[in-house]
């Protein structure tokens, strides 16, 4: 059975009302929210920058064993062993640290999103009908109705 869309789209609209917050509410969560970031922020910058030495220590001690193995002070088996732990560590926080850039990319799509919340009515009557059927109005509608 299928449920006219403009009934279904209006039922749609009163359910975003009814479960959204106020917008007091989404704006103090916006604030607390940026707070938490900052306050992280600091820590964050630190913990990057510790890495960023660890990392620049480990390829210190690369060259320095390029330079051991030069003097023929150990052998070249012993700097490829040594080269490959010291690389393995090297890409290991190389990782952590991409990982960590992706926080900051993250707090911007948080807080949008707070603005998002406050007019998930007006963002719903804005999508486009293809878009509405796609995410199942539809049989929300008859699983809400019946």
């Amino acid at each position: 059975m299928r449920w006219p869309a403009e009934k279904v789209n209006t039922d749609f609209v009163s359910l975003f009302r009814s479960i959204s917050a106020q917008a007091e509410t989404l704006d103090l969560y916006a604030d607390v929210l940026n707070d938490l970031f900052k306050f992280n922020m600091s820590t964050f910058h630190d913990h990057q920058s510790n890495l960023q030495k660890e990392i620049d220590g480990l390829k210190e001690k690369i060259t320095e064993a390029m330079d051991i193995m030069m003097e023929k002070e150990i052998s070249s088996l012993d700097f490829k062993t040594l080269k490959s732990r010291y690389e393995e560590k090297v890409t290991s926080l190389e990782r952590k640290k991409i990982a960590m850039d992706e926080v900051t990319v993250n707090r911007k799509y948080v807080l949008r999103c707070t603005e998002y919340l406050k007019n998930l009515e007006q963002l719903y009557v804005k999508v486009k009908n293809r878009t509405k059927k796609a995410y199942g109005e539809f049989d929300f509608y008859r699983k809400t109705r019946l």
